[in-house]
């Protein structure tokens, strides 16, 4: 393979064979499946290998030697656009009439590389990904980060409870994929998976050994390493999970800002077929604005003119989702600047409102039925229960309430306020027992009288419920193949939650006896827990 510098100086010594063409003209016969170009700024720094690592490179080398430092918070690789994409969706003419490419992000490099990809790339296509493809994926990426576990964490590193701790993050993770399509789910898995090789092994058994609402809040301040990321996702010797590309044609899995790419992590899947450089660059950093930013300038203009939203079309929803939530340089987004005057389509507010509840102050009238899913699908009870009570003025009927907690269970702690009515309370608890902790608040003293007073038909449904756990009846949820791990968790927690209630007096005494039975019965108290009970 020729080198990239190899390239450039061909074109330096054969200006004849090498015409100064603008890569509208010099890329034309490329216009077809397998073909990309990434903007660049030197050709001479592309081959950063060093000679020891050039003279160990196999032939299937991990090794990508272009566009590596990311500050977009994405993983290490070659960011491309195919030039299909760029023939149909970037070259708007010129004032002179020639036509030129004015691509989204990195437009004013001065050069261009057109990479092939090879016969044997394993590629992603994220409009193609299947929930089968995902169910093949997903026990090879979870062998990949047990086996970058077991390197890092060394003697602490336990296997059964590697992938117990991999199967919360696969959890965490789809649930809070940027889309619902299948591929944003396997790229954010990919994306959380490094949580689980950065954090020390004792941080990561304290934390999971907490409930799901103490320890997505963690999770969710993950920020990931590109490099590890990249690590995670490249094809390398004893891999099971790798791919050498991942297209998104238009679906913004990649990176919301920029729908249409595609990323190269492997050497093995590309090749160069030629640099050229780069004649739009003057043009493109006059008119920074491609035809994808353009549009959205225009639906930007409209916005802070205070003109009609009802007359944007339904197919720019998307940018103006986007328009509405993009931060500045000061961190700042349009809608934190400018409270809307007019109402926003309902689709439109619930993906705004799925970025952050404190946006519906700055919208009006918001759809009932548009916060109500935001606020199912929000992964935080605190923020929930945070959110109701700054907004007393929203009115909930029952119905609202056992929605919230059908959605997501963890919400039952957040509602409580709002007083949901026993049957939805015991509804959540019989689908999980251990939920039974979202009835305290931790972070109050749990003896306080400011803590929820549990109604009556509550607790009277608790002794039933509870023994069938600990007679095995009623078992965890999850993969089969940690059952026992999990449920032995599962009893333990629940023993500790049901102390906590019976020594801070908040059940009744019928309750409390009754409880303690179920606990004595089932052989789950030690000798010094019975002499307290007994003294209590």
């Amino acid at each position: 393979m020729k080198s990239f510098h190899s390239f450039i100086t061909e074109a330096r010594k054969n200006p004849k064979q090498n015409p100064k063409q603008a890569p509208y003209y010099a890329l034309e016969k490329y216009n077809k499946p397998g073909y990309y170009a990434t903007f660049i700024t030197d050709p001479k720094n592309f081959e950063t290998n060093t000679k020891k690592e050039k003279d160990d490179e196999r032939s299937d080398s991990p090794v990508v030697l272009l566009n590596t430092k990311s500050k977009y918070m994405t993983p290490w690789g070659i960011y491309t656009y195919s030039l299909l994409d760029m023939y149909k969706e970037y070259p708007p003419p010129s004032e002179s009439g020639e036509q030129v490419f004015r691509v989204p992000f990195a437009g004013e490099k001065p050069w261009i590389a057109l990479i092939q990809k090879t016969p044997e790339c394993k590629t992603l296509n994220v409009a193609a990904y299947k929930t089968s493809d995902l169910n093949s994926d997903l026990p090879k990426l979870r062998h990949d980060i047990v086996d970058l576990m077991k390197k890092k964490h060394g003697k602490q590193f336990d296997s059964v409870l590697a992938r117990s701790y991999f199967s919360a993050i696969e959890k965490y993770a789809r649930k809070n994929a940027t889309t619902r399509r299948v591929a944003s789910q396997l790229w954010n898995v990919t994306r959380m998976s490094g949580f689980l090789v950065t954090k020390s092994w004792d941080e990561l058994s304290e934390l999971f050994e907490k409930t799901e609402e103490e320890s997505y809040p963690v999770i969710k301040k993950y920020v990931p390493k590109p490099t590890l990321w990249a690590t995670i996702l490249r094809r390398a010797p004893g891999k099971q999970f790798y791919y050498d590309l991942v297209e998104d044609p238009g679906l913004g899995v990649v990176h919301e800002n920029e729908p249409r790419q595609a990323v190269f992590f492997s050497r093995k899947g590309y090749k160069v077929v030629k640099i050229i450089p780069n004649k739009d660059v003057e043009y493109n950093k006059k008119h920074s604005s491609t035809k994808f930013a353009k549009r959205e300038g225009e639906l930007e203009t409209h916005i802070r003119r205070g003109k009609n939203i009802s007359e944007i079309p339904r197919e720019k929803y998307p940018d103006l989702v986007r328009i509405l939530t993009k931060k500045d340089k000061d961190k700042k987004t349009l809608l934190d600047k400018k409270k809307m005057t007019q109402k926003l389509p309902p689709i439109v507010e619930k993906e705004i409102l799925d970025k952050d509840l404190d946006y519906y102050d700055q919208m009006i009238d918001v759809d009932h039925k548009s916060l109500m899913l935001s606020l199912a699908r929000n992964i935080s009870p605190k923020e929930v229960r945070d959110f109701l009570i700054n907004h007393s003025e929203i009115k909930f009927s029952q119905e609202d309430l056992n929605n919230l907690v059908q959605r997501r269970p963890q919400n039952l702690s957040a509602i409580l306020h709002l007083n949901p009515s026993s049957k939805t309370i015991i509804d959540v608890i019989k689908d999980e027992p251990i939920n039974v902790h979202m009835l305290t608040n931790y972070d109050i003293p749990i003896e306080s009288k400011k803590q929820y007073k549990i109604p009556a038909e509550v607790q009277e449904a608790f002794p039933a419920i509870f023994d069938k756990v600990f007679t095995g009846e009623t078992k965890s949820k999850g993969s089969k193949t940690l059952q026992s791990l999990r449920d032995d968790r599962a009893i333990r927690m629940l023993k500790n939650r049901i102390l906590d209630l019976v020594h801070t007096n908040r059940l009744s005494a019928k309750v409390s006896n009754a409880l303690v039975s179920v606990l004595d019965k089932n052989n789950q108290l030690s000798d010094a827990e019975k002499i307290q009970l007994k003294n209590k």
